[in-house]
This record gives C-alpha cells, sequence and structure tokens, in this order.
C-alpha cells in the first residue's frame, strides 16, 4: 500500500475525531496549551488503537490470509457505512470537556482505528509509517478543527458532510483493496 493511500485513510480515521474538535472548540473556550493537548489526545488514541488492531490480529493471520481481502473490504465498508449513520449525531457537544471526558471520546473516536489495524495486519501492511502518518494526520486536523471550532463557533452547527466525506473515503478505499485482489 503506498503512502497516499495511507494518507487518504488517515484523513478518513481522522473525520470522527476532526469533528469532534470543531465541537469541543465551539462548546468550550481553549488555550494553545489546551489545543495541543487536546488534539494529542485524539491522535495518540488514533494511533494507538490502530497498533492494537493490527497487534491482535497478527496472531490469527495465517489462518484467515485466503480472505484477507473480503475481511478488509467487509471492514472498511462497515465503518463507512457506520459514518454515514452517525453523520446526524452531535453528542459531542454537550459532554464537558475533563480529561476523563476527553479521554473517553478519544477511545470512541478511534474505534474505526482498531479495525484499520486488523485489516493492515490481515494485508501484512508494515505498521510503523502507517501508525506516523494515521497519529500525526489526527492531531494536525484536531487541532484545526479545535481552532475552526473556536473561529466558526455561530456558523458550524452540523459535522453531517465530514461523516459523509469519511464513509465516502473508507468505503472507496475498501472497494479499491477488493478489486486489486480479485
Amino acid at each position: 500500500m503506498n503512502i497516499i493511500t495511507i494518507f487518504f485513510i488517515s484523513i478518513s480515521l481522522a473525520c470522527d475525531a476532526f469533528a469532534a474538535s470543531i465541537s469541543i472548540g465551539v462548546c468550550k473556550k481553549q488555550n494553545l496549551s489546551t489545543c495541543i493537548f487536546t488534539a494529542f489526545s485524539f491522535g495518540f488514541f488514533q494511533g494507538f488503537m490502530f497498533f492494537l488492531g493490527w497487534l491482535c490480529c497478527l496472531y490469527f493471520q495465517t489462518s484467515i490470509s485466503d480472505y484477507s481481502h473480503w475481511i478488509s473490504f467487509f471492514l472498511l465498508t462497515t465503518i463507512g457505512i457506520n459514518m454515514f449513520m452517525h453523520s446526524n449525531c452531535n453528542d459531542f457537544k454537550e459532554v464537558p470537556i475533563t480529561l476523563l471526558s476527553l479521554i473517553s471520546i478519544s477511545i470512541a473516536t478511534s474505534i474505526d482505528a482498531l479495525a484499520s489495524g486488523v485489516s493492515f495486519s490481515i494485508l501484512s501492511i508494515s505498521i510503523l509509517e502507517p501508525i506516523l502518518i494515521i497519529t500525526i494526520v489526527t492531531f494536525l486536523l484536531c487541532f484545526i478543527g479545535i481552532l475552526l471550532g473556536k473561529k466558526l463557533k455561530y456558523i458550524i452547527s452540523d459535522t453531517t458532510k465530514i461523516y459523509y466525506l469519511s464513509g465516502i473515503i473508507l468505503i472507496a478505499i475498501a472497494l479499491k483493496i477488493l478489486l486489486e485482489s480479485i
């Protein structure tokens, strides 16, 4: 898998964290250090959950390698459809941003990274480069999302398009994996 594909996967995985970051920026006044810490939390958990999915699946790889493209297709398509289903969900606006709630939101928005890590393990793709790219892209998008939320507090109230775009990208990547292996 080339770096451009990994980059687009990273953007897709970070879209829900980006949407949460916009909501956090809209809901809570934050200084620069808090913005950095919040973006770091999202980036860290996105990379960690990706690694965790990869590691868990590593032990089962030999028994499912013949079906790997179908499993990857199913997982990425399911995540993409899940993005569509949650496109109208703006739950993050009601959550007070404490350390515990930030960690909870960071974990909740990185569940899709766990499933993507499983896909990478199944496809026997090297893990270090994707983890770094996913972590950095998530951090940057979330930092930008918080700043956008702060600046556009009264304009942005609907994150639906972010979720739709994320779902479309994940499903397109799933189709690409399936078509390349057939």
